[in-house]
């Protein structure tokens, strides 16, 4: 289900990033004529992927982290390309 409780129209693609446990999934034609890209992955710990590297005990707490994105610049990325009108 989507953030406005309905579910998207149809999966458009599936593409694996490295290995299984990494997954972009892509949605087209959701509410409002949206797309919706989601990012999956498997094993990985609760940190922003492709983030500043944590030291060991922090990665310990959080799980191992993963540079398969930058979340920040995909993040930009998305806000750059809808600007506010």
């Amino acid at each position: 289900m989507g953030i406005s409780g309905r579910a998207p129209l149809g999966v458009a693609s599936q593409t694996i990033l490295s290995r299984t446990k990494r997954a972009l999934t892509s949605y087209a034609n959701c509410h409002g004529m949206a797309d919706v890209e989601q990012y999956s992955f498997s094993g990985e710990g609760n940190e922003l992927p492709g983030g500043v590297p944590l030291p060991p005990a922090l990665t310990r707490i959080l799980g191992p982290q993963t540079d398969a994105i930058n979340a920040n610049a995909t993040i930009w990325a998305v806000f750059a390309s809808h600007p506010v009108p």
